[in-house]
């Protein structure tokens, strides 16, 4: 698959701006260098999310599960609420613009 996104569904584009917009509360993008990384990252995001959907067609254990144990069958899923966006999930290269953007700074912990 490309690293290049066809904006054939701008609905898509749309639906990961929200999700790439929630993980980054309660850093908002202000100027246009921010709105264009999450623009980036969106791309980015989509892109990932259909590669990582590719490599799992077909195979026994789906994307979301967090542990599988053979012994006595023991198989736990991913708790996520829906589809937020997470450090778990997240595509790293969306991550790194985000980052790179000063979108993801939450200030001294």
């Amino acid at each position: 698959m490309s690293n290049i996104i066809e904006l054939d569904n701008i609905e898509e584009l749309e639906d990961m701006l929200v999700r790439i917009n929630a993980f980054i509360v309660p850093n908002v993008a202000r100027t246009e260098l921010e709105k264009e990384a999450v623009r980036k990252a969106a791309a980015k995001q989509i892109v990932y999310e259909k590669q990582l959907k590719e490599s799992f067609s077909g195979k026994d254990i789906p994307p979301n599960v967090d542990s599988f144990k053979i012994g006595n069958f023991a198989m736990s899923f991913n708790q996520d609420q829906g589809t937020l966006l997470n450090k778990k999930n997240i595509s790293p290269v969306a991550y790194a613009i985000l980052f790179n953007a000063g979108l993801l700074y939450r200030g001294v912990q």
